[in-house]
């Protein structure tokens, strides 16, 4: 192999903590009353409309366990920092996920009841918003250590393709349409997380198949559980 092409090999997006550079970053949880601050970034940052500021703070105060503030630390002072962006990732329930597939969930207007509290176990985590100063593949290092705690390693994860190069860049790492005849712009990816792909033997050469749907795979892994 030569060195580019290693260069360009694919990662899959839970190996990213490994793979990826950590040092010089930092990553701390969004306080809800700091909401605003973000909320008003993001609007400078995004092309894409997001939800009002009043809807954002009520989803950070109601679960703020997946909402991260990236901070990039001074190479010659690291007790100087400056802000790098934020990323929210919604952790919804049953009946969020199925309104999500069932393409019946407003996401610049998500119900609080669609997403999980503090206390409740996910079906699935759903990549809301991001806004950063850089390329956001210099936070997902910290993302993934992160989703990787014990809660959270199991959940797949969807998003929406917001361009056509991000929609690219997320296929690099792993994510697949939700339905293979709708890839384009505005459309759901998933990335099934990597300890999920031995539920189903088309997952085996680390694809996954879209007709093992995320009920089949939670049951399983809820079988097992209590099997255990």
């Amino acid at each position: 192999m030569t060195k580019r092409e290693h260069s360009t090999r694919p990662v899959e997006f839970d190996c990213c903590g490994r793979q990826g550079t950590i040092s010089g970053m930092s990553i701390m949880p969004i306080i809800p009353a700091q909401a605003p601050h973000h909320h008003k970034f993001a609007l400078r940052k995004l092309q894409t409309p997001i939800v009002n500021c009043d809807k954002f703070q009520a989803v950070i105060t109601h679960n703020n366990e997946c909402a991260w503030v990236f901070h990039e630390l001074r190479p010659d002072d690291y007790s100087r920092v400056s802000y790098f962006g934020f990323t929210v990732f919604l952790p919804l329930t049953k009946s969020g996920l199925e309104a999500l597939l069932a393409d019946d969930l407003d996401m610049t207007d998500p119900p609080l009841s669609a997403i999980a509290g503090r206390n409740e176990q996910p079906e699935c985590l759903y990549w809301w918003v991001t806004a950063v100063d850089n390329s956001v593949f210099k936070i997902v290092p910290l993302i993934v250590n992160e989703l990787l705690g014990q809660r959270y390693r199991h959940l797949d994860i969807i998003a929406r393709i917001g361009s056509k190069a991000g929609g690219a860049s997320m296929s690099r790492v792993g994510f697949e349409p939700v339905d293979p005849a709708k890839s384009g712009i505005g459309n759901l990816i998933i990335y099934r997380r990597l300890s999920n792909r031995s539920l189903d033997p088309a997952l085996v050469e680390g694809r996954w198949s879209p007709k093992a749907t995320f009920h089949q795979a939670q049951k399983t892994i809820q079988g097992r559980e209590r099997a255990a």
